[in-house]
């Protein structure tokens, strides 16, 4: 359910609705990961009107979920669909450092969402 509501390729945004609503967050593959060797990872997170153009790496996947979940939590029901154990390391409650990580990184660079 999560490709189909949340990942897109292209620029159309994902086919089908999560909760009834169109997606006001989703992922964009940039780059086709079928061909052998894989390419390192690249998704853009697409949110409202704007598009977050994150550097492509072998990190790129997780900090686009970040992203991600960040804005879900901020404008949308789907953020309470994904696991709790999830929702609770973009919350800091599972390791007592990751809020205060959390608040910086927030201040800093999420600032416009």
């Amino acid at each position: 359910e999560f490709c189909d509501c949340f990942l897109a390729a292209g620029q159309a945004p994902p086919r089908v609705k999560h909760l009834g609503q169109a997606p006001s967050a989703f992922l964009r593959q940039t780059v086709d990961q079928t061909p052998t060797p894989k390419p390192v990872p690249h998704y853009e997170v697409v949110v409202l009107q704007k598009v977050w153009k994150l550097r492509p790496g072998n990190r790129n996947l997780l900090e686009a979920l970040a992203l991600l979940m960040h804005a879900l939590r901020k404008n949308s029901r789907s953020y309470n669909s994904f696991p709790q154990s999830l929702r609770n390391v973009m919350e800091g409650s599972a390791n007592p450092w990751l809020s205060s990580f959390q608040n910086l990184y927030n201040r800093f660079f999420l600032t416009s969402l």
